[in-house]
């Protein structure tokens, strides 16, 4: 019997390892992509205001 919940115990612990491990990589992996997002936000935001000074300059 000892046997058996030493058993559940481990597989129990197994679990909570995958469960934070899933966790973890779904916030490195959403962390990742913000940080693309916001590259991206910057790069057209800057191609946009570059736009909008050569129109400024030229009118």
């Amino acid at each position: 019997m000892k046997f058996l919940m030493d058993f559940r115990k481990k597989v129990k612990e197994g679990e909570k390892a995958v469960r934070s491990a899933r966790v973890e990589q779904e916030a490195r992996s959403a962390g990742e992509s913000c940080e693309d997002l916001e590259a991206q936000l910057v790069d057209s935001h800057s191609a946009d205001t570059a736009g909008q000074h050569t129109a400024t300059r030229n009118t």
